[in-house]
């Protein structure tokens, strides 16, 4: 959500004609606002382009729940996901009705204007559907749609593109739907299919071949309840829904050029590349320190003390659980924890120190923390603040899952990284990162797949998968990012971090968001 939110921020200091309705969750409106107050310290006025007047008075967040505010945690996201969706169609409806009162004790600040332009998450699959009946009720014309996609070129191309606009997810869907036409239950179809690949070769454009199963790299080693799947792969329908104008990508578009073109012929709607949509000071490397939580505190004074002991660069930070917002279930953790521990035992003597945290949304395993227990270069807390965590000069380098905020933050903090993908885009993300711009190393060993026949990787790498094995690999990574191989990774994400601002100054991401600025999509 982060993403689209700092997207509407930009806009609107580069467009100071636009007045933008944001409509969030509970639980997402509290941390979105947060970054709102900060946005507008640092940008007091809007002085691009002659305009005048803070962004406060550009931008209404209306809070889509029965509660105003909801705790951040995994006992109330069931509860804010339920709210939302009861409360949405109605703020929606009320919104396009021009009615200042929108219910639960929302205000439209912007009775007066009904709205010309959507930009929707690809996620919110439901939204379409909203939209229509909205806007039939109170006898609006449909305004353009563009839906906001946090996923690489490649990765579209390979969800929604291939064979014949069908890609991974449409073949999934169709998969599924013979199984429930043969009478088999749709949650036992979705847990049947949602993991079946077929091996075949997936031949991208900007990135080297690969077999379809590498592109879902570690599914054998999450939780995934087969409802968070019935919730995410129906976004193949947002994509081709006939309201829908285009599609917004928080990526660099000369990185993927060719993929765009043939994304665009075969879908027949235009691609908008608008690259990594951060704060201001994420993008100069002026970010003030700021110690926000008892987290931040420990992680931070843990990362001085180990610059005091080992020097610069000598920490390893490890991103150890990815979650979404979607709901409580769809909170995954990596069941073996033992590569955590491979990680501990393989580095010595070469890097001293290590990193890592997991989510607060979910418990941290036992036999993980025992790893570490006596390990006194060790620091895990609940949330680091990652941004301040890859600008230490501590940090030698990330081991990430490579999604797309994380890929962001971590090129513009010109930190290299160690990839391990698990699903959706991060697997073309990881490809891009180190096998095109050659800025970090993809873990192979610990790569697990759901079928046991599918252990050769495209590139002819055979997937041992032993904890010697992943050991072994884990030394060499320590070694290349210790010597000469780490300082000229380090050298070549310094160069794809300018890349992207040149693309911002005079390439496609600043003409992409002037085009959405102006409305010329529609």
């Amino acid at each position: 959500m982060r993403p689209l939110f700092h997207l509407i921020l930009n806009l609107l200091k580069l467009h100071p004609h636009i007045r933008a309705t944001i409509l969030l969750s509970p639980a997402t409106s509290d941390r979105m606002i947060k970054d709102l107050n900060a946005f507008t310290n640092s940008e007091k006025k809007l002085q691009s382009r002659g305009g005048t007047g803070s962004i406060s008075e550009h931008l209404q967040v209306v809070t889509c729940g029965k509660d105003s505010t909801v705790v951040y945690d995994a006992a109330a996201a069931q509860k804010d996901i339920e709210d939302y969706s009861t409360v949405l169609p109605g703020f929606i409806k009320e919104i396009f009705s021009g009615e200042r009162d929108l219910g639960y004790g929302r205000n439209n600040r912007f009775a007066s204007m009904i709205p010309t332009k959507i930009i929707m998450d690809m996620c919110q699959f439901t939204v379409p559907d909203i939209l229509r009946k909205a806007v039939s009720e109170v006898d609006q014309p449909m305004p353009p749609v563009l839906v906001f996609c946090p996923i690489s070129f490649s990765a579209m191309y390979s969800m929604f593109v291939t064979n014949g606009l069908q890609g991974m997810y449409g073949r999934v869907l169709r998969n599924i739907d013979r199984d429930v036409a043969a009478g088999i239950p749709v949650k036992d179809a979705y847990a049947k299919r949602s993991f079946d690949f077929p091996g075949e070769v997936v031949k991208f454009i900007d990135i080297p071949y690969k077999y379809d199963y590498e592109l879902e790299p570690h599914w054998a080693l999450q939780e995934i309840p087969v409802e968070s799947l019935m919730a995410f792969f129906p976004i193949y329908h947002t994509m081709f829904d006939p309201i829908v104008s285009g599609f917004i990508m928080p990526f660099t578009g000369e990185f993927e050029a060719e993929t765009i073109k043939v994304i665009e012929k075969e879908m027949g709607k235009p691609l908008f590349s608008v690259g990594p949509q951060v704060p201001a000071d994420m993008w100069n490397n002026t970010l003030q320190r700021e110690i926000a939580s008892d987290d931040d505190r420990k992680a931070l004074t843990f990362l001085d003390d180990m610059e005091t002991v080992h020097g610069p660069k000598s920490v390893c930070y490890l991103r150890l659980i990815s979650m979404s917002a979607s709901g409580p279930s769809t909170f995954l953790t990596v069941d073996r924890t033992s590569s955590a521990g491979c990680c501990r035992h393989s580095k010595r003597p070469v890097y001293q120190s290590s990193l890592l945290f997991p989510s607060g949304l979910k418990a941290v395993p036992q036999d993980f923390l025992d790893e570490f227990k006596d390990f006194k270069d060790y620091c895990h807390v609940t949330f680091a603040p990652q941004w301040q965590v890859l600008n230490h000069a501590a940090t030698g380098f990330f081991i990430t899952h490579c999604g797309s905020n994380s890929t962001s933050e971590t090129i513009l903090a010109e930190v290299p990284i160690v990839a391990m993908p698990f699903f959706g885009d991060q697997g073309e993300i990881a490809a891009l990162l180190t096998e095109v711009f050659k800025i970090g190393i993809d873990i192979k060993q610990t790569k697990t797949f759901t079928n046991p026949a599918h252990n050769t990787l495209y590139d002819g790498t055979k997937i041992v998968g032993t904890e010697d094995a992943i050991k072994e690999e884990m030394r060499g990574i320590w070694v290349w990012m210790t010597g000469k191989e780490g300082d000229e990774m380090r050298k070549r994400v310094a160069e794809l971090k300018q890349g992207i601002k040149q693309s911002v100054a005079s390439g496609m991401i600043g003409r992409d968001l002037t085009k959405i600025g102006l409305g010329e999509w529609a």
